[in-house]
């Protein structure tokens, strides 16, 4: 059933759901190690034509959003029939006629219990605010920032000394420093410019 290409992967999360009470602890197991679920394609890669898709682990994959597709993380193949909802009251189970759960929030919930990844891990991150695309770099310091707090408290500026990925200045040429070499880090505007206006020491 895992290795068919016919259903959705909101329709195998479904089936899933539906018979998890079922399951036994080694059967759980089995399946948190099982390349079961596809990843989104990039808008401009054409796969050809009955080519099947890679699987993947769900703890090698993200949840559908847009701030991670920005980042250039792979997203969960979740596609556009059922909405994807992970961050909500779960509310009441609810069952279509054939017994498969009607209630998206239950199949997130399923999912982030196989390891389905909410955020990138610190080092992740990281290694995107130093990416070679200055198109990613502003958005991962952008998230990086607005989560520091929820997500990211264990972070120490020693464990990156040697990765330059805060936007500075030295003089008046940008560059990327390392939290070693920057002096001052004075956040203006990420999406719209490469760098921040900040002062760096090199």
């Amino acid at each position: 059933m895992i290795k068919t290409n016919e259903w959705t992967i909101a329709d195998l999360t479904k089936y899933l759901v539906a018979v998890q009470s079922t399951l036994t602890t080694d059967e759980w197991a089995r399946l948190k190690l099982t390349a079961a679920f596809s990843k989104e394609a990039k808008p401009d890669v054409v796969t050809e034509s009955g080519q099947k898709p890679t699987r993947y682990q769900a703890n090698q994959l993200y949840e559908p959003l847009e701030i991670f597709r920005q980042l250039g993380l792979p997203t969960i193949d979740w596609g556009t029939q059922t909405k994807w909802r992970g961050a909500s009251e779960e509310g009441r189970l609810n069952c279509d006629r054939n017994g498969l759960p009607t209630n998206s929030l239950f199949l997130a919930k399923f999912l982030f219990e196989l390891g389905l990844l909410r955020f990138p891990p610190l080092n992740v991150l990281i290694d995107l605010c130093a990416s070679s695309d200055p198109a990613v770099r502003p958005i991962a310091l952008k998230y990086f920032l607005d989560n520091i707090n929820a997500r990211y408290n264990d972070y120490d500026p020693v464990d990156f000394a040697k990765t330059s990925f805060i936007p500075a200045f030295k003089g008046s040429t940008p560059r990327m420093g390392t939290p070693t070499e920057v002096r001052t880090f004075q956040i203006t505007s990420f999406l719209s410019v490469d760098y921040c206006n900040c002062t760096g020491v090199f």
